[in-house]
């Protein structure tokens, strides 16, 4: 049987995707610093569950927190695809790392203490019935919620990226999003025990008969990206490798509002339990706010380890070649991304306070 008909499918494919490619994406909207965040709602903000935004009343900040990123990293290699012939051929295979560097953690907490209270007070200052936060962590519920507070909690997702997630003095991660990540077994069972962040927080609701807000940002400082996407680049020949680095101070973020009236609570074992069913409106930036001037300078930090890897890598891989097998060339590139602490943080408070400041303007409008 003939490949020659795979082969032109594969070609024409690709002239397609590149046409697409070359057409041009619309630029994402900026957002302005300087204006006020309630007009500029309509642009960066979507909503989950819409229908529900309108149950929204008395609300109590239980938990907030921010995933600041702390290392990126991203890789490109060469290939001769399925069709290609692979004997005595040389590869290629770089690998890219971006390093957070210019703050410490002491400056990220106390950033993430100011930037959490900065939120709430923007929630109150928009016109939101805000239960005072003393009222709110004198509660039983919430200590229970936030035993054992500890900051920052460590969280590798799949892939290049590397993260640490501060939450503000007293409090402990309780992040849904985050805490499934290779806690399943540990998580099923306070749930058969009625000891989720879930459970204490419906708890918590029923008791100060409000709405159950928790405020989370992500704030990255750079992104690699690799020249091979989609499964035809994976499949199809590439004799080129590149990595492309981009450094900017980004955040996204969402503030998720569990209303009372989607509380849904029963007696078990002589204990009332309360947990919402889901449905709760879910507020999330659909672009990224950038924080102007934050990086400073990105210098190179790859090693002498790193570069004497590459050398017998690169040898390595010749002989391979000219053996008649095939070898792959590994180098690695290592950068560290310096910010200035003052902008960095300031910024990032100024998205908080921002971000809920267009909460607010979303969840009243139409």
């Amino acid at each position: 049987m003939s490949l020659q008909p795979a082969v032109r499918l594969v070609a024409a494919a690709s002239l397609f995707l590149t046409g697409c490619a070359g057409m041009g994406a619309k630029p994402a909207p900026q957002f302005d610093l300087t204006q006020p965040a309630a007009s500029q709602a309509a642009t960066f903000i979507s909503v989950v569950n819409p229908k529900n935004k309108g149950q929204i009343g008395r609300v109590a900040v239980t938990s907030c927190n921010l995933v600041v990123a702390d290392m990126a990293g991203g890789v490109s290699q060469t290939d001769a695809g399925i069709f290609g012939e692979t004997r005595g051929r040389q590869d290629k295979k770089i690998s890219m790392y971006l390093y957070l560097r210019g703050i410490s953690d002491e400056q990220l907490q106390a950033m993430t203490d100011e930037a959490c209270a900065a939120a709430e007070a923007s929630l109150k200052s928009s016109g939101f019935d805000v239960v005072p936060a003393a009222e709110v962590q004198a509660n039983a519920h919430y200590q229970k919620l936030h035993e054992g507070a500890k900051s920052p909690h460590p969280f590798d997702p799949p892939g290049g990226e590397k993260y640490k997630i501060f939450m503000p003095k007293g409090q402990k991660m309780v992040d849904m999003h985050y805490l499934t990540t290779g806690g399943g077994l540990k998580l099923a069972m306070a749930a058969a025990a009625g000891n989720t962040p879930a459970n204490h927080k419906g708890r918590l609701m029923d008791e100060l008969k409000a709405d159950d807000v928790h405020i989370s940002l992500k704030i990255n400082f750079g992104a690699v990206e690799g020249d091979q996407k989609g499964f035809l680049s994976s499949i199809a020949k590439k004799d080129t490798a590149q990595v492309k680095a981009k450094t900017d101070v980004v955040i996204t973020g969402r503030i998720e509002v569990v209303t009372s009236k989607t509380l849904q609570c029963w007696n078990r074992f002589g204990k009332r339990e309360c947990v919402g069913n889901g449905k709760h409106p879910q507020f999330k930036l659909k672009y990224p706010i950038l924080i102007p001037d934050a990086v400073v300078e990105v210098k190179d930090e790859t090693t002498k380890g790193d570069k004497v890897g590459s050398a017998i890598s690169g040898g390595l891989s010749m002989l391979a070649a000219m053996s008649g097998s095939r070898g792959t060339a590994m180098s690695v590139t290592r950068k560290g991304v310096v910010v200035d602490p003052v902008k960095y943080a300031n910024g990032v408070k100024r998205a908080a306070a921002s971000m809920a400041e267009m909460v607010a303007a979303s969840a009243k409008g139409s």
